[in-house]
């Protein structure tokens, strides 16, 4: 964190359960990978793939897929 203030560092499984919470979210929002990770500075968490594993975990989210407006849907 840039503030000098110190985040609490999350292991592989604690730091997937915490992405997937966040991108279920309340009433199933799916979140975005740049929303999930906000959400989880905002919390004070970190680890040292956390940007890239949340951008992968919505990219790879089927549903989000599914629904996504086209701008968003993938080209494969």
């Amino acid at each position: 964190m840039t503030d000098g203030s110190l985040a609490r560092c999350l292991g592989k499984d604690e730091a997937y359960n915490t992405v997937s919470d966040i991108h279920e979210g309340i009433c199933g929002a799916h979140q975005a990978g740049d929303k999930i990770f906000w959400v989880l500075k905002r919390q004070g968490v970190f680890w040292p793939t956390m940007a890239k594993n949340c951008f992968e975990f919505a990219k790879g989210c089927e549903e989000c897929q599914r629904h996504a407006s086209i701008h968003r849907v993938p080209a494969n």
